[in-house]
Parts: C-alpha cells; structure tokens; sequence
C-alpha cells in the first residue's frame, strides 16, 4: 500500500498531528487507486 500525502496531509504529520482529517470524504472521487493485477493499492490523502 502507498499512502500518497497533500499538503494538509504533509502538515500535519509534521506536525505529529491525526491525519484522519486529511481523508477525503466519501463523495469525492479519485482519491484511492486499486490494480488488482499488480496487487497495489495507493490512497491519495488531502
């Protein structure tokens, strides 16, 4: 699994802060991708 961090993503683990506010809320699209040939996941956070 890659986690693939945004700038509010960025900021808040430098800061050692929770980055479940940096998910993406369930309406947005393209923020995870799946291949299930290759067997990788990636999530894209905000």
């Amino acid at each position: 699994m890659t986690i693939v961090l945004g700038k509010e993503a960025s900021i808040q683990y430098s800061e050692g802060g929770n980055l479940l506010d940096t998910i993406p809320n369930e309406e947005s699209e393209g923020w995870f991708d799946i291949d299930t040939d290759k067997k990788i996941i990636e999530v894209h956070l905000k």
